[in-house]
């Protein structure tokens, strides 16, 4: 089974103490969606991204980049509740504004979800990334993070969740090490058609 997939998100990250590091990130993509029987019900994807980083919607982009990624994932259904998942994604830079901070990347996800009611989500996640950023002096980061999320879905197109997530990056370059941690209320609209 094809199909077709659009989407556009704006996110948008506070600091408690440096608000000089706040930023917003948006994002827009176009691909498609591929369902394998034959592969074990797995779900194959290819889609051109574009994000622009700002810190303000109304300023110029401090960073910007269009990609190619494609992946694939699958869910283990473990009984009505509880399922399993796992995905694999490579995402190819085809052109980045400052060229320097254009970067490939490779990630393996793995997650668990809990349905604590039938409108009231728990999922756990683990997720790897290896970052191949091959125009700034060989630098190659290694990404780890855990994260929770507690999602209430009051009606088909909207949710409500919060979440949490702590994260390591472990750089050849020890300049760009660091642990992160991001907390925070979320909320989505869904449109289908």
């Amino acid at each position: 089974m094809f199909t077709g997939d659009a989407y556009v998100s704006q996110h948008f990250y506070r600091y408690d103490d440096l608000d000089v590091l706040d930023y917003e990130s948006g994002q827009a993509g176009l691909g498609c969606l591929i369902l394998m029987p034959e592969l074990a019900n797995s779900i194959w994807h290819l889609h051109y991204t574009y994000q622009r980083i700002t810190q303000g919607l109304d300023e110029p982009a401090a960073y910007q980049t269009h990609n190619l990624r494609g992946g694939v994932q699958k869910t283990f259904l473990i009984d009505r509740l509880n399922s399993f998942n796992t995905s694999l994604l490579a995402s190819i830079a085809l052109d980045a504004e400052p060229d320097i901070l254009q970067r490939h990347q490779y990630s393996f996800q793995a997650g668990y979800k809990f349905k604590i009611m039938r409108d009231l989500i728990l999922s756990l996640g683990y997720r790897f990334e290896y970052f191949d950023y091959f125009n700034l002096a060989g630098r190659e980061d290694f990404y780890h993070s855990v994260s929770g999320n507690l999602s209430w879905r009051p009606r088909k197109f909207l949710e409500l969740s919060a979440n949490y997530n702590f994260a390591v990056n472990d750089s050849n370059l020890d300049f760009f090490d660091y642990e992160a941690q991001l907390a925070g209320p979320s909320l989505r609209v869904s449109f289908k058609f």
